[in-house]
């Protein structure tokens, strides 16, 4: 089964590539301490508000196009094939989440036109329990007068300090999940410093007792379900845009390295590898097609989302684990570009759980299914 976009999607694809594909590359050191003002570019941000590209997968009432989880799928693509330092899956998971949830909420509305308009910003605390599909229990949300007390600390969290505010899932609120709208500038609100594989800057987000009104907390396994299953689909589909790129790189190093007289791709050993590399590439394409398309078509697509978010994790690693080995020497050398994707791969790989975890919550599903 082959995916084709249509017309207008394909029109977007290309503004995209073009856009994204324009983006100053950072050179990151191994272990070298990035500052997140440094990571963020804040000019292919500009560039995508600009070009109505982060409205364009969001409802026609927010002045979208309507492109939804397809959309976005397509467009972090191109985000992981540039390897592109801008929170476009935090933002528009967020404000897709917002809106289809908060609509009786004046300050998540109020969130969603800010960051439509490129006025605020938001990122995503999104951490899943080890043994199941449900939040992170590392944060609690206990009732208080007139709202919701936050107790914990959720590490890894991706451009904390260039957001105005955070959607933190938490695992009960009166025996459901819920997703909390947090403001960054709260006095209890604090981070901690980290860093990703990638070397991307990341920070422990630390709530001591944040107080949050009623209206900022979206309770329901529904409101937690659709928040994760979203990322989980933008988060496989920048794998596949790092895949896709490993792989081009890997075509035209092979192509023109000359061994013994030949070029490597010559090789049969070679290019059965790369062959492998592609049908990997080719697979995940198609997973992560069909879940995009099960979640815009209907919202119980968790089992096509799991599937892309295994497959994600597997091919993706595959595909650079061999795009190094076949560049040989050149693959380790920080200057020439790839390792930039191998390490984007790795933290994409374990960004909200292993392969493994994503495997066993999809038989968890299967079974409850039956």
């Amino acid at each position: 089964m082959r995916f084709e976009p249509d017309e207008e999607l394909s029109e977007f694809v290309e503004l995209a590539s073009e856009v994204l594909g324009a983006a100053e590359r950072l050179a990151v050191r191994p272990r070298a301490a990035v500052d997140e003002d440094d990571w963020f570019d804040s000019t292919a941000s500009r560039h995508l508000h600009e070009t109505g590209l982060l409205v364009a997968c969001l409802p026609e009432s927010l002045g979208g196009s309507g492109l939804g989880a397809l959309g976005l799928s397509l467009l972090l693509e191109q985000a992981g094939s540039a390897l592109v330092r801008v929170p476009v899956l935090e933002w528009v998971v967020a404000a897709t989440t917002l809106h289809q949830f908060g609509g009786g909420s004046a300050t998540a509305r109020q969130v969603v036109e800010e960051l439509v308009e490129g006025r605020t910003s938001v990122t995503l605390a999104l951490t899943c329990d080890p043994a199941s599909l449900a939040p992170a229990q590392d944060v609690s949300l206990a009732p208080a007068d007139g709202g919701w007390v936050l107790e914990g600390r959720r590490d890894h969290v991706p451009y904390l300090k260039a957001s105005r505010w955070v959607l933190v899932p938490v695992a009960s609120a009166g025996g459901e999940p819920a997703v909390v709208l947090i403001d960054t500038s709260d006095d209890r609100v604090g981070s901690v410093q980290q860093h990703a594989t990638s070397g991307q800057p990341l920070n422990a987000l630390v709530l001591d007792g944040v107080t949050v009104p009623a209206d900022r907390v979206l309770i329901g396994a529904n409101v937690w379900t659709a928040l994760r299953d979203l990322a989980f689909v933008a988060s496989a589909s920048m794998q596949l845009g790092v895949a896709r790129s490993a792989l081009r790189m890997t075509a035209n190093y092979t192509s023109g390295r000359e061994q013994f007289g030949r070029a490597l791709a010559q090789f049969q050993a070679v290019a059965m590898r790369v062959a492998d590399m592609s049908i990997d590439v080719d697979n995940l394409e198609n997973v992560v097609r069909f879940a995009a398309w099960s979640l815009q078509k209907h919202p119980a697509a968790t089992r096509e989302v799991l599937v892309a978010r295994y497959w994600a994790a597997v091919c993706g690693q595959r595909v650079v684990t061999n795009a190094l080995h076949l560049h040989g020497g050149m693959g380790a050398d920080i200057d020439y570009g790839l390792d930039g994707y191998v390490r984007r791969s790795k933290q994409l790989e374990l960004a909200y759980g292993s392969g493994g975890h994503a495997l066993a919550m999809l038989g968890e599903v299967i079974v409850h299914e039956q």
